[in-house]
Order: structure tokens, then sequence, then C-alpha cells
């Protein structure tokens, strides 16, 4: 029940963050391409939280932000080459579930942007401050960039 709810609360979260950003849309987003504006992907995660996710999902677009979802539920096993794939190919999803030790392999292969960088304050606000403490290494804030 504990995963679970953590689950939720970490999804949910990257869902309004996206939601709140004026940013770009990333590469895999686009409105004229029929593409979704927001795709996230988790590790193997069918069918157990199918129904959780697909009520998020259903919440989510349903606060009239214009924003249509798409859940890319990839397999343990190729999670770690598919996103090495779609970062190498600037295609990258808008949020993805990555496990600590795959996140410091994408470190050292200079996945990662220092988001203090290329975020203004005022995006950087629109984070819960512990989600923001959770993706940082001494004074940088990570992630991957895919605008």
């Amino acid at each position: 029940m504990l995963k679970r709810w953590c689950l939720g609360i970490v999804v949910g979260l990257g869902l309004t963050a996206i939601a709140s950003c004026q940013s770009a849309p990333s590469s895999n987003s686009g409105e004229q391409s029929g593409e979704p504006n927001v795709e996230f992907w988790t590790m193997q995660l069918q069918p157990k939280f199918t129904e959780y996710f697909d009520g998020l999902i259903t919440e989510f677009e349903a606060t009239g932000e214009g924003r249509d979802v798409r859940w890319v539920d990839v397999p343990w096993s190729a999670m770690e080459s598919k996103i090495l794939t779609a970062v190498s190919a600037k295609t990258a999803p808008d949020v993805v579930n990555l496990n600590p030790n795959f996140a410091s392999q994408l470190a050292s292969r200079n996945a990662w942007v220092n988001l203090n960088e290329v975020l203004t304050q005022e995006m950087r606000d629109r984070y819960l401050p512990k989600i923001w403490l959770a993706n940082q290494i001494g004074d940088q804030t990570f992630g991957i960039l895919g605008i």
C-alpha cells in the first residue's frame, strides 16, 4: 500500500509540474503531429497499477489544460536501452520512472543537465521543495532535458 501511495505521489507531482511548466514542449510532444502533450514511462507496472494510472490520467486531462497524456509501461529489462536510445535521439519522455542505479549511469554518460542553469527561478519555484531536493547532488539539481 505504501509503495502504491508513493508511486502515485511521484507520478502525480511529475504530471503537475509538467502541467504548470510554460516552457517549450518536448520533442515527444506536439499538437500538430497528433502525439500526446505529455508522455511518461514507468517500469513494468501494468496490469497491477493500470486502473490507478488510468484514473490519474483521466483526472489530469480533465483539468482543462488541453494536454493529452500517453503512459508507456516499459518492461524492467528493456528500460535502460529504451531510455538511452530515446535520450540519444532527443525523444526522451517528459516524465520517467528510473531507479537510482540507472540514474547514476545516465549521469556518468553526461545525459543529465543542471536544471539550475536552464530553468528560471520562477520555474524552479513550481516544484515542491522536497522533490527538487531529491534530484540534487551537492548544490546542483539534475534532470534529463527533453526539449
